[in-house]
């Protein structure tokens, strides 16, 4: 199997979703190019850590930065696109009075009005063309490098992959009544980008922990979800304007950050029963993973360019 071919096409699927969806951010609506744009960011993280035998970890490392740079200029608007989208199911909905209701979704409105310009403000500075060319070129030289080396990429791949899930195996959540959930919700990200990245690799005995690690990532991620929804309704409930003008729409306000706040708690007591599942399946690929070999003879020499694993790995990990 050409693994080179598996790890470049992946890349560049995700590069040129990045690049297709900073087009479309000139454009009126502009709720699913963010989210796009943003994944796509976080998807080329793992390849490009791969890349740092070839390419020197010092210079990887720097463009790791400039990518989580070009993602994190529109992090508040995805939050309120989040919240927002919430407002709209049944579950979710904040359980108010019409006139009450419109004037939430005025100010929530008004609020992703002054996110998005200070977020486009925020990706022009962070010059985002620039950034997917040099990627490009990353990945060209990057084929040229490991041209004949398809072994030692998939010897590269799978100690990333094998850092990440010993990463999410150190977490005991469900030991822990006060475990911090936003810890595991970033290393299950990276695990499951890794997986992914590395499936096409081995075949289909990546698929369960796949679909394992997306379903624990979308359980913290509807409890991240509530965490966001309680802090901002709290917010705007407690300005003082607002409690200075309408307290009764406020009081109205902060029950339904209460009533958000009982789901987040939900959410997580549903996550800690499913750990132990996800668990399971990390173990079982790790033991597959062992008896298929290490697919790693042969390979690049590393560069001694004074960035080592660790600082690389602590590049690539790190809030979305």
């Amino acid at each position: 199997m050409a693994h080179n071919d598996d790890f470049i096409t992946f890349a560049r699927k995700h590069l040129r979703r990045l690049d297709r969806n900073l087009r479309l951010l000139g454009g009126t609506d502009t709720v699913e190019p963010i989210h796009d744009f943003r994944v796509a960011s976080r998807r080329l993280q793992e390849p490009m850590a791969i890349m740092g035998p070839w390419l020197g970890r010092k210079a990887v490392k720097r463009h790791v930065k400039r990518l989580k740079r070009v993602r994190r200029a529109l992090r508040d608007v995805r939050d309120i696109d989040v919240l927002r989208a919430s407002f709209e199911v049944d579950a979710t909905r904040p359980n108010l009075t019409a006139p009450d209701a419109q004037r939430l979704h005025e100010l929530i409105r008004a609020i992703r009005t002054d996110a998005l310009a200070s977020g486009l403000e925020k990706l022009d500075d962070a010059r985002p063309q620039k950034v997917i060319d040099e990627l490009d070129a990353c990945l060209a030289d990057f084929a040229k490098q490991a041209a004949g080396e398809s072994a030692a990429v998939h010897g590269v791949a799978r100690e990333q992959w094998r850092t990440n899930a010993g990463k999410v195996l150190e977490q005991q959540p469900t030991e822990d009544p006060d475990a911090d959930l936003h810890a595991c919700r970033i290393r299950i990200k990276h695990l499951r980008y890794s997986t992914e990245l590395l499936r096409p690799m081995e075949g289909e005995a990546m698929a369960e922990l796949v679909a394992a690690c997306k379903a624990m990532q979308d359980a913290l991620g509807r409890w991240n979800d509530h965490q966001f929804a309680v802090m901002r309704l709290t917010a705007l409930a407690t300005e003082e304007a607002q409690l200075a003008r309408r307290a009764d729409w406020s009081a109205a306000v902060l029950r339904c950050a209460a009533d958000r706040a009982q789901l987040a708690q939900a959410d997580r007591v549903a996550a800690l029963q499913a750990w132990p599942a996800l668990r399971e399946a990390i173990e079982s690929a790790l033991a597959g993973v062992a008896s298929s070999g290490d697919g790693s003879s042969g390979g690049a020499d590393r560069p001694e360019d004074g960035a080592s694993d660790a600082d690389l790995r602590g590049a690539v990990e790190g809030h979305a």
